[in-house]
């Protein structure tokens, strides 16, 4: 086998089409005869280049995800074991959520905020101030409690 030559920018677009339908950027240099290793410092000195190949993993991603449902339908069917199809779609949901995170990842987000949905609301309140708040809200507590059970 003849050694992997650099990548050039002619070999971009076809190595983010590859990686959109699928593959790894590392398999698609491997099939082409390009070192991989050069094309992720190719890719990182250009912000351009390097957006198109954050773009192409995502649309990666994204098929990656559907193709669960892909998999859903064929156990229904009865063409693949309920234990191998569980497999396969652990791993494209992991796939998936390394490539297109914001779409497949497991990442929860909790956002706490204020009465009414606004912004919390800080006070510096006196030690009485602040007793007097806590019993109001046991109040409130005890009332919701009460009209849960009734």
């Amino acid at each position: 086998m003849a050694e992997a030559r650099r990548p050039t920018a002619e070999d971009v677009p076809e190595l983010m089409d590859d990686v959109a339908a699928g593959k790894s950027l590392n398999a698609a240099c491997i099939e082409r005869g390009i070192h991989p290793g050069h094309t992720y410092a190719f890719l990182r000195g250009d912000d351009r280049m390097w957006a198109n190949y954050t773009r192409a993993r995502t649309i990666r991603g994204d098929a990656q995800g559907h193709r669960v449902g892909e998999i859903v339908d064929k156990v229904i069917e009865g063409e693949i074991a309920p234990d191998v199809a569980r497999a396969a779609i652990d791993g494209l949901k992991w796939i998936a959520g390394r490539m297109a995170p914001k779409l497949w990842g497991d990442k929860l987000s909790h956002e706490h905020t204020g009465e009414g949905g606004g912004p919390i609301q800080y006070a510096n309140l006196t030690r009485e101030e602040r007793q007097r708040r806590i019993e109001e809200l046991q109040r409130k507590r005890a009332e919701a409690d009460g009209a849960d059970a009734g």
